[in-house]
């Protein structure tokens, strides 16, 4: 889809697939890779202790556990976040309203309400549209690392490897494919690209509605929570988008992301 893009995305740290092939489960027992450095370095499908790297001058990363992960309970749970559940989105909702102290005017929420039900309780309670529908992508990053702190903690050295790995991670999933035998997915895809100084390009490909709701406020919790970084997230109005024919007759949405500040 954006192979003429590939030679720009730099991509940092180690590739999180180059020990694994996909859905491959080793049939080493855990207490096997205890054994000598080497050994253990090979055992590990996923992980990586980065803090070797950053002895020897590269740019601080994030700093990963040595918790052993297999590539399809990465690829699950990559997808859990990008196309939630409704029990997880439910949830995230109920968090985003008490935070902003707003009293939830209805008992059920209906799968397609979402949008609906953001528009409605933000209008009521003075509050931004944009501001409530960062909150719920937010929240829905927290319960998503919740559960899987130990898989989303070793997905990409920064922030821009961790995006540029939905895509393939995606593609690995049962759950998206057997969305996508059913018609519901086409191709969904997320590729960052660096922009200028502290700016990246976040492209998403063939949109959907409730990603495209919670996906500024994921990119902006994973930020903090997995890269200890503050960064403002915007969607580019599409009347700006058309930067290059590279992505014609692909719909996507654009948003920028600054960089701000690195705790």
């Amino acid at each position: 889809m954006f192979c003429t893009k590939l030679k720009d995305l730099k991509i940092t740290g180690d590739c999180p697939f180059s020990l694994l092939a996909p859905g491959q489960v080793p049939k080493e027992q855990a207490e096997e890779a205890a054994g000598s450095s080497d050994s253990c370095q090979a055992t590990l499908p996923i992980c990586q202790d980065v803090s070797e790297k950053n002895a020897q001058g590269s740019l601080p990363q994030r700093k990963t556990s040595r918790t052993r992960v297999y590539l399809h309970t990465l690829a699950e749970s990559i997808c859990k976040l990008i196309f939630p559940e409704f029990e997880q989105l439910s949830l995230a909702l109920q968090r985003t309203l008490a935070k902003h102290k707003i009293k939830a005017s209805r008992k059920s929420v209906e799968r397609e309400d979402f949008e609906k039900i953001i528009a409605d309780q933000a209008l009521a309670a003075g509050v931004p549209v944009e501001t409530i529908k960062e909150s719920l992508g937010e929240e829905l990053f927290k319960v998503c690392y919740e559960e899987d702190e130990h898989i989303l903690g070793v997905v990409g050295g920064t922030l821009k490897d961790f995006l540029n790995s939905f895509s393939t991670l995606l593609k690995q999933s049962s759950h998206c494919q057997e969305a996508e035998k059913k018609g519901r997915l086409e191709d969904a895809s997320i590729l960052c690209l660096d922009k200028d100084h502290d700016f990246l390009n976040v492209y998403y490909f063939f949109p959907k509605k409730v990603t495209s709701l919670i996906l500024p406020g994921v990119i902006k919790a994973a930020a903090h929570i997995l890269y200890e970084t503050e960064v403002e997230v915007s969607l580019v109005p599409s009347c700006f988008c058309n930067d290059g024919s590279e992505f014609v007759n692909q719909p996507y949405l654009l948003y920028s992301v600054h960089v701000k500040k690195q705790y």
